[in-house]
């Protein structure tokens, strides 16, 4: 287990975030792999990349380390050989790019799917949309063919299990002798591996390309919900086939109206004389200049609901719309004059109340289904 500084063998600070660390790993690890650099250190400098990668990109391992150093990682029984396994530049991709190094053998590997954020404003969800998203992703390099062999040329037998891709080791045991088969980690069981790695992908097949799509936005998608497209991820190792690409959709929070699935809410104030005495209001509708206007009777109550049927939100692939609902505030004030208090006194006294019954569409318990035994 080492002693130096984790985040230091990153060329990092305790700051950094875990992208940050994706990348150092991957520009280091392509600096020091012994398949690359010849110099005596390399292989263990290597090594010593590949612990501090392990430990701060596993969020459980990063927090133990930072708050108690290396003690905090001391149970996890990791030393340097247990990355011995990389093994070829290929290897260092599939535990980069897959996650983990495949035990079985592979001849070309799917691309990972990658997804991307996307923010729409609820006018845009109402009427259907088309944006254009920018995002990064593998492509397969031209100039290698997706070998990462210089000018696609083959690649050459792995030393380490003589092109089989399969490494046998004899164990000794009481009742007599065994053979362990296991897929070579040199090669990840392809028996071939990169001997003259491509100069544009550095030996990987692949490379990073920075890329724009026009994604058209279906009516009444909901925030959380996703749009997958085939086939636009990363791409794979070795003529494998990319991964999908998935469009994360936030709908942006509106400055008039609510979403309640296909509903919209408006909340509307009202004064405690139009309450009354009943007004008429033009109602504001989403994607519409023209206001829907409404006449309200008098006697008003708080929370009294208005519904405008097929003026909410679209359902998702479907040629139905939901409800506008309208909401009555009536908003008393808080500051009165004492000539006002004085009016509203003389009207209180020409205004009678049934305090005995209450109307149980007026109730505020049963509007919140309070039930007392």
């Amino acid at each position: 287990m080492t002693n130096k500084e984790l985040y230091s063998i990153l060329d990092l600070t305790r700051d950094a975030s875990p992208e940050d660390i994706k990348k150092s790993f991957r520009r280091l690890a392509m600096q020091y792999h012994p398949d690359k650099n010849k110099e005596d250190d390399a292989e263990e400098k290597f090594k010593e990349v590949s612990f501090a990668y392990n430990v701060l990109s596993d969020p459980e391992k990063k927090a133990r380390y930072d708050s108690f150093g290396m003690e905090g990682i001391a149970n996890e029984g990791a030393n340097y050989s247990d990355f011995s396994n990389f093994g070829g530049l290929g290897d260092i991709f599939d535990a980069f790019f897959q996650g983990t190094a495949s035990s079985q053998k592979q001849t070309n590997l799917r691309g990972t799917d990658i997804a991307v954020e996307l923010q729409v404003s609820l006018e845009e969800v109402h009427e259907g949309a088309n944006k254009t998203i920018h995002f990064e992703h593998n492509i397969a390099c031209s100039k290698c063919k997706n070998t990462g062999q210089k000018n696609g040329a083959q690649l050459g037998e792995c030393n380490e299990c003589n092109g089989t891709g399969e490494i046998r080791r004899v164990e000794r045991q009481l009742f007599g002798q065994f053979v362990n088969v296991m897929s070579c980690s040199m090669c990840t069981g392809q028996g071939k591996v990169v001997t003259d790695p491509c100069e544009d992908c550095s030996g990987f097949g692949i490379k990073l390309e920075e890329s724009t799509k026009d994604i058209d936005i279906p009516k009444g998608i909901r925030s959380g919900q996703k749009i997958r497209i085939s086939n636009q991820g990363n791409s794979g190792i070795r003529g494998g086939v990319p991964g999908d690409l998935y469009i994360h959709i936030t709908v942006i929070e509106h400055d008039i109206f609510k979403r309640i699935e296909d509903n919209l809410i408006y909340e509307m104030a009202i004064s405690v004389p139009d309450a009354i005495i009943g007004f008429e209001k033009g109602i504001p509708l989403i994607n519409e200049e023209k206001k829907h206007k409404m006449k309200f009777k008098p006697g008003i109550q708080h929370g009294q609901l208005f519904r405008i049927k097929k003026k909410g939100m679209p359902r998702l692939n479907t040629n139905t719309l939901g409800e506008l609902i309208v909401v009555a505030n009536i908003i008393i004030p808080k500051k009165i004059t004492n000539e006002q208090k004085k009016l509203i006194q003389e009207l209180g006294g020409t205004l009678t109340v049934d305090s005995k019954k209450i109307p149980d569409e007026l109730s505020v318990l049963n509007k919140f289904g309070v039930d007392f035994e």
